[in-house]
């Protein structure tokens, strides 16, 4: 490494680590595009769901859900899903990752995977 790499890089950690000195403009554009670059990632990643149009992703069976915000291709599906007593224990038994993979009912399913898709190496 060359000594004016690491003299700027000791004068950027110093001026991270001094509460009592503020950031230099070039620091602080840094930052902010850093920052900007992953809000645009996270977005990308995670669009923005509506909760009350897939409220019913997380728990099709829940009591109070509100069936009149869904459209009305799933709302049929959705309805007959919940009035099946072998769909709530199926629902029961397994993930929610593989209860979504339900060939009986594709447009919840479809709408159920586009929801959880990403957080597939999460806890479901």
């Amino acid at each position: 490494m060359s000594a004016g790499f690491r003299e700027g890089v000791h004068r950027r950690k110093h001026e991270l680590l001094n509460p009592e000195e503020t950031l230099s403009t070039d620091l602080q554009v840094g930052i902010a595009a850093h920052l900007k670059s992953l809000e645009d990632a996270f977005k990308n990643y995670f669009p923005d769901l509506d909760s009350g149009k897939e409220a019913f992703v997380g728990n099709p069976f829940a009591p109070g859900l509100d069936i009149t915000v869904i459209a009305d291709v799933i709302q049929d599906e959705l309805l007959e899903l919940r009035h099946e007593s072998s769909a709530r224990d199926t629902f029961l038994e397994k993930s929610l990752a593989q209860f979504s993979l339900q060939e009986s009912y594709p447009q919840v399913s479809k709408t159920a995977l586009r929801v959880i898709g990403p957080y597939a190496s999460t806890y479901l």
